[in-house]
């Protein structure tokens, strides 16, 4: 028989074949929701790690707290201890219904359609804070530079799962703690030492307003770089933070006509390792990750280790100092470039002078 004919009277698909064929889709489009795709969805059960005092701790020989296992390595801060104005800035500029949508302010989203569909071009976005958290705390699945549906897709589901499991103020806290606000710098607390010198909950309404400005893009509005962008972008939070009621309207006024006010330099010793003993703390998280995975992250254990503080601290005493001795010419010229406080390596190492202590127990 001839092919065409053949295929000719095969005719229109049944009503049965085209009920089944749209549940086989439909089956198959909720197996790829659930599963957040064929790679699977972040593990969520890291979730508490992540939150100030829910890391896993490693006690000293003396009992002593001296570092926590968060998987990152900036200070993290309760929200409670925050003022209202500091949250309030954020909520403002980057979500205004924060609390009264569900991950997805789909208000939202049809009026970032309708702009860019009048722009012609991705003109306005439309994430939550709880979207932007999901792709901060999951970069590796969710990632920034993927501007594909699947990706955005990804980030609704996860933003729904963070709803569901903690709540708008731990979702608001995590996200305070883990926001890029440029300068190398993430979280509300971090960022507070790096431009103003102070912590977290001695910001004042300006000052909030300045690090919800940075959130959207640091870069551009880096009150270092471009001074006048920073103020005009703080200036816009000020204002919506009045016209939203989270600050009043006269102290908003007040706020607006100051200039922006940052420490003369940053102050970059906020990224110096905070761990007394940080290559000490990293070999321990790699001997508990090999025993117990990722279980040390989602529970909150209680690692008692050999270290002795007492020890610990003079030895990186005495090793700073002979270090220095040895860059000043004490034991003949040193051709290298002194310490000034390095920036991070490369894989070519780094000039600066390395130093190193053995201790052995005579007994």
């Amino acid at each position: 028989m001839d092919p065409l004919r053949r295929l000719h009277g095969m005719g229109r698909p049944t009503c049965r074949q085209v009920v089944g064929g749209g549940t086989a889709a439909a089956a198959l489009l909720w197996l790829v929701w659930v599963r957040c795709g064929g790679a699977g969805c972040p593990d969520l059960t890291r979730l508490p790690s992540y939150a100030p005092g829910g890391a896993s701790v490693l006690l000293a020989r003396d009992g002593a707290v001296f570092a926590h296992l968060a998987p990152v390595d900036h200070p993290l801060i309760p929200l409670d201890s925050l003022p209202e104005h500091v949250g309030g800035a954020f909520i403002a500029v980057e979500d205004r219904r924060f609390f009264r949508h569900d991950g997805v302010d789909w208000i939202r989203v049809a009026g970032a359609v309708k702009a860019n569909l009048v722009a012609g071009r991705s003109a306005q976005g439309a994430s939550t804070l709880t979207m932007q958290l999901a792709r901060t705390l999951f970069p590796g699945r969710i990632r920034r530079q993927d501007r594909t549906l699947s990706r955005k897709l990804l980030e609704v589901r996860v933003a729904g799962e963070l709803e569901e499991r903690l709540g708008k103020e731990a979702i608001l806290e995590l996200y305070l703690n883990h926001v890029y606000l440029g300068g190398g710098v993430q979280g509300v607390q971090a960022a507070s030492r790096y431009y103003f010198g102070k912590d977290a909950p001695e910001l004042d309404a300006e000052e909030a307003a300045l690090l919800a400005a940075l959130a959207r893009a640091p870069a551009l509005y880096d009150p270092y770089d471009h001074p006048e962008a920073a103020r005009d972008r703080r200036n816009l939070v000020l204002g919506l933070m009045a016209e939203q009621g989270r600050l009043p309207p006269e102290e908003a006024r007040a706020a607006r006509a100051r200039p922006v006010r940052v420490l003369p330099e940053p102050a970059r010793d906020g990224r110096r390792a905070r761990h007394l003993a940080p290559y000490f703390v990293e070999e321990v998280r790699r001997l508990l990750e090999r025993e117990f995975g990722g279980r040390i992250y989602a529970e909150r254990f209680t690692v008692h280790t050999t270290l002795d503080v007492t020890a610990q601290r003079a030895a990186r005493e005495e090793l700073n100092d002979q270090l220095r001795a040895v860059e000043a010419g004490a034991f003949g010229r040193f051709p290298g470039p002194a310490f000034r406080g390095a920036p991070r390596s490369t894989s070519e190492g780094t000039p600066y002078l390395q130093g190193a202590v053995v201790v052995i127990d005579v007994a």
